[in-house]
Parts: C-alpha cells; structure tokens; sequence
C-alpha cells in the first residue's frame, strides 16, 4: 500500500503538534478495523457520537478519525476547508487545542484522514473545570465564551459552541477542542462541507432524508447567535450546571438583540431531545 502523510494544522492551536508515524497510523488502522468488527481491541474509546468516535491513542496523543474521502481531491477540499475556519477563529482571537491533520491512500485509492490532539485532563475540560469554579469566577467565564462566539459566528460561519467543545489549558485559556466539522458558507448561502461524507457510517436508507431534512436543522442553528445561545445554554442541565443559568442568561441577554428566557431553554431542550429519541430510534446509533 501506497503511504503518505499530510500534515495540516500543528501551527494553528496551542501546544505540541502530535503527528503520528506510518507504523504508527498502520497499528491505529488496525485497531479501528477490529473495533468496527466488534473483535477484541487494547485501544480506549473516549467518545463517541452518531457518525464518528474518538480514541486516546499511544504517547497522549487523542485520535479522532474521519469518514473515508473518496479521492485524494476530497481529502484536500476538507483539508482547505478546515484551515478556513482556523483562520477565521484566529482572526476572532479564538484559541484552538493543538490539532494536526493526517492522511494516506489506501488500498482502494480512497483516503482515510485523522485528527490527532494531545490528551486534556478530565479537570481541564470545560464542564469539569466550570464545576471547580466559585459561582462568579464561572458565569464570567461563560461570558468570555460567549464573546468570543459572537465575535466570530455570521452567516458565513458557524461554529458549534456546546461547553462539551471546550478546554483550559494550563495558562487558563479556553481552547475549542472540537474542529472536525467546519461550518463555512459561500456568499449564496451554500455550505462548503460535503456532509454526504460524514452521514457514510449511518444507515443508507437514512443517509437522504437525513441529509435532507436534519442536517440543514441542526446546522443552521451554529450561524445564528440567539439560536446558538440557547443551543448551549440547553446543556448545561445534563452537566450539572443549570444553577448557573439565572446570572449566565442576564449577562448573555446584553449580547443580543432579543432576549432569552429559561423558558425558551427548557423548551428548545425538550424539543431537540425528542428530535434525538427518533433518530435514535431509527438505529442511527
């Protein structure tokens, strides 16, 4: 097998660049196929979601593997795409965790892509560090993040700002920890995204009337500030933040132009939630 690896990314976060050898990239090729098998693995499965997991890999490096790019071609398009969106979080003062992309051709001509990161510790991820935090220490944070969001995100570009997403380095910087998926659109409104890639491990009887109708539903939000807001703001009852909400929704109120209420928290949570039961229903997990 032909191997080549690209390397996108270690100048744009904070931090050492992890980049992963070929003998490195062919042992973590081999765990992933006996994961997808259900054989038995060594590896540690850190997360997962409806089209990707996450894996804590050797030397503290964390891997989170991409749908498999038909051609060279589409691996580069996203590869541009991704450095897109870096820029423009740079441009916005946004910081980002260290994150390298790599690739290599496979047998079959296409190209699997990844994006390895260092390892965070548990009490430095977001959720977990705001619940270390005095009341006040942590709805100003939560107002940082929330500048730092409304200083980016426009119909051009959207940006998934859920707490989950997000870090503290070691200098208590917030860093965005999830970059996989960059939301960029051109001047008509079309996004630069093949989304048809990442809906491959769903199954295909789904693929269309996902892509059709939930798709453009659930990224739409991520380009428009007050529906941003509430999308996070919805999280914070399943991480034990909700007593924060009261202070955080009056700070983040004075950002827009049309105020938020928890009411409209509690409703838009209940919504997006029964939206997940039937997809789950569905068997997309």
């Amino acid at each position: 097998m032909t191997q080549s690896i690209i390397i996108k990314g270690g100048e744009w976060g904070h931090g050492v660049p992890h980049v992963l050898s070929d003998e490195e990239l062919g042992g973590l090729e081999a765990y992933l196929e006996k994961y997808r098998r259900g054989g038995k693995h060594d590896g540690k499965i850190i997360g997962q979601g409806m089209v990707s997991i996450v894996v804590e890999w050797e030397h503290g490096a964390v891997i989170k593997p991409l749908p498999l790019f038909p051609s060279k071609r589409a691996f580069d398009d996203y590869a541009s795409i991704l450095e897109r969106q870096f820029r423009i979080l740079a441009a916005g003062s946004v910081g980002v965790l260290s994150t390298t992309l790599q690739g290599r051709v496979t047998e079959s001509g296409a190209w699997a892509g990844y994006l390895v990161q260092p390892r965070v510790a548990t009490e430095q991820l977001l959720p977990q560090y705001l619940r270390s935090l005095g009341h006040v220490e942590a709805v100003d944070l939560l107002v940082h993040l929330a500048s730092q969001l409304k200083a980016v995100v426009s119909p051009g570009f959207g940006l998934d700002g859920d707490i989950t997403n997000w870090c503290i380095d070691t200098n208590g910087r917030l860093l965005l920890l999830d970059c996989s998926t960059p939301l960029l659109r051109d001047e008509a409104g079309h996004g630069l995204l093949d989304f048809d890639l990442f809906l491959a491990s769903i199954p295909r009887y789904l693929r269309a009337p996902i892509g059709r109708f939930v798709v453009p539903r659930l990224v739409s939000r991520f380009f428009e500030t007050r529906r941003l807001f509430v999308d996070i703001l919805s999280g914070f009852y399943s991480e034990e933040l909700s007593h924060l909400l009261p202070q955080v929704i009056s700070r983040w109120n004075s950002m827009l132009d049309k105020e938020i209420c928890e009411t409209d928290v509690l409703r838009y949570k209940k919504r997006n939630e029964r939206m997940w039961r039937a997809l789950d229903a569905l068997g997309t997990n």
